[in-house]
């Protein structure tokens, strides 16, 4: 008999000592005994549970020992067989497409796809392609439909098939400005031109003000005014510029601890349902979608478990910061294309909970504008 096998059960009992007499003249011994209003509670070993059973009817409320070991195993196991069962469902589902997703408002383009679709075998409730497969058929779509598509992708998620796609768009011819110059639209000196047409009346290293002429269309020859045309080209310049940026001293950091949990979720009408209970008290989820079924979205979680500290910058952190600011206001003045040549800090203020920084620019941006 093995000793180390113990349950506590609970019965309901109006009249625990009868009960409690009635055990031990089955010789069933009783480890430890706890009467809670109308509840006794018995710790008993497992193999007397099938005499009691006879009797009365219990609840089983706690687990001891080698008790405790097999029912928390076979608890898990059922849980691991239910998910494993889940997932292998989620992959024979997943073969299967019940769903054609077509991006486009155009009713009689959309008509023209699903049936160009369903004559290559993708249509609802059939078996997935593979990837080669979605590449033959993609290029073929754009083959025969050249003259109706610019472009369109085929993605597999789940049990659907997202079709994004752009329409073939038939440009209006631009009307044709008979005469427009290029000017400056700010101060500048000039590094490099760009012209199609008209003539250029500066040069790399010219200093120029906001207004001055830059490519006129005007043609001369000896003096003379040949030809206007509409001149047309790109102008960069070195420009300047004082900008302040502010960085506070400590930010927020994630600190991730060395504890992951995994997860079932599944995501329906904007609703989030986790299969289990969360059991880390602060973390983030990392999402990987396993299938996308009749409008339910199932993912696999991993939750790592984190603490959130405040950390001072390093020097080496406060740089970067710095120039990750810097970069973002410069991009709202000088657009993408525009470079940072030059930069120095011309004042920096350590405050209480800030760093204040002010900074002279030396950008390379396009000046040039065209007016008539």
């Amino acid at each position: 008999m093995n000793t180390f096998k113990y349950v506590m059960i609970k019965i309901k009992a109006f009249s625990p000592n009868k009960i409690i007499k009635l055990l031990h003249k089955l010789e069933i011994n009783l480890y430890n005994i706890k009467i809670d209003d109308n509840n006794l509670y018995l710790k008993i070993h497992s193999n007397d549970l099938a005499k009691i059973k006879k009797l009365y009817n219990f609840e089983i409320v706690k687990y001891y020992g080698v008790s405790y070991l097999e029912h928390n195993i076979v608890r898990l196991l059922k849980k691991y067989v239910y998910l494993l069962s889940i997932i292998i469902l989620i992959v024979l589902f997943s073969m299967f497409i019940v769903k054609i997703n077509i991006k486009t408002m155009d009713y009689n383009l959309r008509n023209k796809i699903i049936l160009y679709l369903e004559n290559k075998g993708i249509k609802n409730y059939t078996l997935s392609k593979n990837e080669k497969q979605l590449l033959e058929i993609k290029e073929s779509i754009m083959k025969d439909l050249s003259n109706d598509l610019e472009w369109i992708n085929i993605s597999h998620n789940g049990m659907t098939y997202d079709i994004e796609l752009q329409e073939k768009v038939i440009k209006e011819p631009v009307e044709k400005k008979e005469y427009c110059k290029i000017i400056a639209k700010k101060d500048g000196l000039i590094t490099r031109i760009v012209s199609s047409s008209g003539e250029v009346l500066v040069k790399p290293n010219d200093s120029v003000k906001k207004g001055d002429n830059l490519i006129s269309g005007d043609i001369m020859l000896n003096n003379e005014l040949k030809k206007q045309v509409c001149a047309s080209g790109r102008v960069f310049a070195h420009t300047w510029f004082n900008i302040s940026i502010s960085i506070p001293k400590q930010y927020e950091k994630n600190i991730y601890l060395n504890k992951t949990r995994y997860n079932i979720s599944v995501i329906h009408n904007n609703k989030n349902i986790k299969i289990f209970k969360n059991r880390l008290s602060n973390f983030i989820t990392k999402k990987n979608r396993l299938v996308n079924i009749f409008g339910y979205e199932i993912y696999l979680n991993k939750d790592y478990l984190i603490k959130k500290e405040y950390v001072k910058y390093t020097e080496e952190e406060l740089e970067k910061k710095i120039e990750e600011l810097v970069k973002d206001k410069m991009k709202k003045l000088i657009g993408e294309e525009g470079m940072i040549i030059k930069q120095n800090v011309l004042k920096k203020v350590d405050k209480d909970s800030t760093i204040d920084i002010e900074l002279f620019i030396v950008a390379e941006e396009e000046i040039g504008e065209s007016v008539q």
